[in-house]
């Protein structure tokens, strides 16, 4: 449905540091270093040691995909209602616009 891209790497430096340091929810605070929207957003799922971090642009559709650490901050949930994750974040912004 989305057209979803990989961050250019001449962008990956800047994407690094928009997300990190930040603890809040799924939207991130700044603009997306690749098309300069305020449109950027975050979702970890999994528990224990395993899990995995979606990093993505819901205006330019570049996203960045993770095995990861499930913070212990973390505890923002999306109804995702049967839809299937994958390596892009495709059920995750359809189920963030719901």
């Amino acid at each position: 449905m989305f057209n979803w891209q990989s961050v250019p790497s001449s962008a990956e430096m800047q994407w690094k540091q928009v997300f990190s340091g930040q603890e809040n929810d799924i939207d991130i605070d700044g603009d997306c270093p690749v098309c300069g929207k305020s449109s950027l957003h975050r979702y970890y799922d999994g528990s224990g040691i395993r899990g995995a971090l979606w990093e993505w642009c819901s205006s330019c559709y570049s996203y960045e995909h993770y095995s990861a650490k499930v913070p212990p901050w973390w505890n923002q949930k999306l109804d995702l209602n049967g839809l299937t994750l994958t390596g892009t974040p495709e059920a995750l912004e359809l189920a963030r616009l719901c």
